[in-house]
């Protein structure tokens, strides 16, 4: 309360300090018209001091799902539900000590349909006036219709009066003399949700509520309320009952956060009550990897990761993701929900292995990634052929396999390479090269020999040495001519040697035909 100038109060002044006090007649925390939900506070008004505190109990039907009890002033603690549609909770009132009144809203809902109650709650508060008065005298304050004291001035003429002072009263009267209690001004309006918490994915729409109550606390019918949303729509806006306002709030699939319904009073416009709805996150639909490279390279640092879970408005979800790896080992660096960073390491050699496949999993989304595994630089080339001689006729052909390794052991595929031979004839049976495959042509020999087939890719150099077999005739003819002897008789012999020469499984075969004559008679 403000000081008055013992002029201004004809010889009273009045202190600032609100303390613990007795109770005394009101007007708030009269019961309002009837709802689903019922709400009593016992006592139904409240001195303002140290431990002060109402117990709550509420009714409501029997299949509420959940109940969301909220309060215009001070704190609701204790929320526990302790049968069928009855709730208990206690009621604590603020630290500011000057008096008001409490608006107490129950809300909730039973299958589609939304219910909601409440009841106001008197906070009253209490105050020394010291009087400036004769000396020697006996002084009182009246507060509304109730008279405090008298009290005695002292020698110096001050009186001290304990008053108490309900809520909706600005003044007190020493003798006809009206004192200021200076008193701030005060909110008298209250606005509730029927949940506080939706999700951000989808359309949600959600009934209001906002009550507004007179400077002592009774129902105020027609007053003039306001609500305003800064996301959605309000639709459907009426009064339901003296001092209640219903609406219908809509809003759109977006961003997750928090959406704010406010209410207030057209004739006390610096009080606006405010209820937050928390917009979640939806569950989630979909699942992005983000891997911090296009390929991995034998020999790399290991692989960053990151999964990211989102709903189907792009929000990042809350749910837990799971990761795997195939081949190298998975390490999870950090995780929270809807993220989670890791890296794989992954071996030198991919022992065949050309992709690293990657998943995440979420709640009822999946999701899948795969990354090129490339070798090094090619370090080495192994060229074998097929086998290790050829007949050298100009005709015979022998299959070289030519393999390029990096470092590591891993096949460098898709090289350019260049083929060459000393004395026959080399080509790639792939132009590209892809396949490694070589084919080897022979040259004519007619004598023992030997070719060098070289493989070449870049600087990295093999080699296949081949034995060379002379090549055989097919067809040969030899005449033969001599001198045969039987017994004392001696005769001259003529013939002729045909042959055949053919090639099966690397082997030489022969089918000859021998003809001759005797002269012996």
């Amino acid at each position: 309360m403000r000081r008055s100038s013992p002029k201004a109060l004809g010889g009273v002044l009045l202190a600032a300090l609100f303390v613990a006090a007795g109770t005394g007649p009101a007007r708030a925390g009269q019961p309002p018209a009837a709802s689903a939900i019922a709400v009593r506070a016992q006592p139904e008004r409240l001195t303002l001091g140290e431990g002060a505190s109402a117990a709550l109990e509420i009714e409501a039907p029997a299949g509420l799902d959940a109940l969301e009890l909220t309060c215009s002033v001070g704190a609701i603690e204790g929320l526990e539900r302790v049968g069928p549609g009855r709730f208990r909770a206690r009621y604590v009132p603020p630290s500011k000590r000057y008096p008001q009144v409490a608006l107490v809203s129950a809300a909730g809902r039973v299958g589609d349909t939304p219910h909601q109650g409440w009841t106001a709650l008197g906070l009253w508060g209490q105050a020394d006036a010291v009087i400036q008065t004769r000396p020697l005298v006996r002084s009182s304050v009246r507060i509304a219709e109730t008279v405090f004291g008298p009290e005695w001035a002292d020698e110096r003429g001050v009186a001290v009066v304990a008053i108490v002072v309900p809520p909706g009263v600005r003044e007190g009267f020493h003798g006809k003399r009206p004192i200021d209690l200076g008193l701030p001004q005060v909110p008298h309006v209250h606005v509730a949700l029927e949940r506080r918490r939706a999700l951000a994915d989808r359309a949600e729409e959600l009934t209001v509520w906002a009550y507004a109550v007179t400077t002592t606390g009774e129902p105020r019918g027609g007053a003039p309320l306001l609500l305003e949303v800064d996301r959605g729509t309000l639709t459907e806006q009426s009064e339901t009952a003296p001092g209640v306002v219903q609406a219908r709030w809509r809003i759109e699939p977006g961003a997750a956060g928090e959406a704010r319904l406010t209410a207030k009073l057209s004739d006390e416009p610096r009080f606006a009550a405010l209820a937050p709805l928390e917009l979640v996150p939806g569950p989630t639909a979909r699942l992005e990897l983000v891997l911090d490279r296009e390929r991995h390279r034998a020999g790399d640092g290991p692989v960053a990761i990151t999964a990211t879970a989102f709903d189907e408005a792009a929000n990042r979800t809350r749910d837990a993701i799971e990761l795997a790896a195939q081949p190298g080992r998975l390490i999870v660096e950090a995780a929270e929900p809807g993220r989670v960073q890791a890296r794989v390491e992954l071996p030198a050699s991919f022992e065949g292995a050309s992709t690293l496949e990657l998943s995440a999993g979420a709640g009822e989304a999946t999701a899948t990634g795969s990354l090129a595994l490339v070798p090094a630089p090619v370090s080495t080339i192994e060229l074998t052929p097929a086998r290790a001689t050829v007949v050298a006729d100009g005709r015979s052909s022998l299959a070289l396999t030519s393999r390029a390794l990096d470092q590591f052991g891993n096949l460098v595929p898709d090289l350019e390479l260049e083929v060459s031979a000393q004395l026959g004839a080399v080509a790639l049976e792939d132009p590209a090269g892809a396949k490694g495959k070589l084919v080897y042509r022979a040259p004519t020999l007619h004598t023992e020999g030997a070719d060098l087939v070289e493989v070449r890719a870049g600087a990295v150099r093999a080699a296949s040495r081949i034995s060379l077999e002379p090549a055989h005739r097919r067809l040969t003819l030899a005449p033969k001519l001599g001198i045969a002897r039987e017994g004392p008789r001696v005769a001259p012999h003529f013939g002729a040697e045909a042959g055949y020469h053919f090639d099966r499984l690397g082997h030489q075969f022969a089918a000859l035909l021998d003809l001759g004559y005797f002269g012996v008679r």
